[in-house]
């Protein structure tokens, strides 16, 4: 299987002042990593606005993984703003 994310940022790549605006990421799963919506780690100044995220699934059931709708990581000075998260298998914002 492979791995399907809504929007994933290495890090050290694109990590300050970013804006992710008016986007609907649905249907994010993985066989044997991270399903998160979006995941950005390690981000500055980080705007999430307007974004809908639903349905992220985790589908290896022998190794517990996630399926967040957002996933940040050691972040600063970062929004998240009128969002909606729906059906999560794990959580919503982590």
């Amino acid at each position: 299987t492979h791995d399907a994310a809504g929007i994933a940022v290495v890090p050290g790549w694109l990590t300050s002042n970013m804006l992710i605006k008016d986007c609907q990421i649905n249907g994010t799963f993985s066989g044997g990593g991270n399903a998160a919506g979006i995941n950005i780690p390690d981000a500055s100044n980080l705007v999430i606005e307007d974004t809908n995220i639903f349905d992220t699934v985790a589908t290896n059931t022998t190794t517990p993984m996630t399926g967040h709708g957002i996933v940040l990581t050691n972040n600063t000075d970062s929004k998240i703003i009128r969002c909606q998260l729906h059906r999560n298998q794990n959580a919503g914002v982590e």
